[in-house]
């Protein structure tokens, strides 16, 4: 048995602390985009795997406006990871490899945040990870993500990886509004945990 988009709605709504009602509305938004699979009916009403989860946690970081959920989202999906375009001090963000190595993925399958977010996700449906602890947190302007950095923490240090198009943080600078949203290890756990649980249950 999978668990299914109620499920994940609910599983969601508790990870973060947030109404139910409101975390249905992002996930509805979503799938009318086309962003999510499709609910069916009975029998045939859709499963949700780590993909679907990754993509609702992600459009709950990156926008207040429900309406603009997958128009944010695919932005965020889309940034590259910074590599050396990065400007920020090195002892506290890491490259590629060191995600990799966390994970057990190549390079080319977490080059984007999307992409990365998923890995993380899949990668802790498939077993209890000890050594590290994953969140991550999204930079906000003029109501539009432009930046996220995936966080790892292990028992000595914490690290980012950071993704963001070259350019685009130098053109947030005139913003009125700039904010930053994290979404904390815990629920990337709780989520993965709700998701391992149905999977191991089929």
């Amino acid at each position: 048995m999978a668990i299914t988009p109620a499920e994940l709605v609910g599983t969601v709504a508790v990870a973060l602390g947030i109404p139910y009602g409101t975390v249905k509305n992002y996930d509805r938004r979503l799938m009318e985009a086309g962003l999510r699979t499709k609910k069916g009916h009975g029998r045939g009403s859709a499963l949700m795997g780590p993909e679907d989860a990754a993509i609702l946690l992600a459009a709950i970081a990156s926008c207040d406006e429900i309406g603009r959920a997958a128009d944010c989202v695919r932005t965020l999906y889309e940034l590259p990871f910074a590599g050396r375009s990065s400007d920020h001090p090195r002892n506290k963000f890491e490259d590629l490899p060191f995600l990799c190595n966390a994970i057990g993925r190549k390079d080319k399958e977490v080059n984007t945040f999307g992409k990365a977010l998923v890995a993380v996700i899949q990668h802790l449906t498939e077993k209890a990870d000890t050594r590290h602890y994953f969140g991550f947190e999204v930079s906000i302007a003029g109501g539009d993500p432009y930046a996220a950095d995936l966080i790892i923490t292990t028992p000595k240090k914490t690290r980012r990886i950071e993704f963001y198009r070259a350019g685009t943080i130098q053109s947030t600078f005139d913003a009125f509004l700039r904010i930053k949203r994290v979404i904390i290890g815990s629920a990337l756990e709780i989520i993965a945990n709700a998701l391992a649980e149905r999977e191991g249950a089929a």
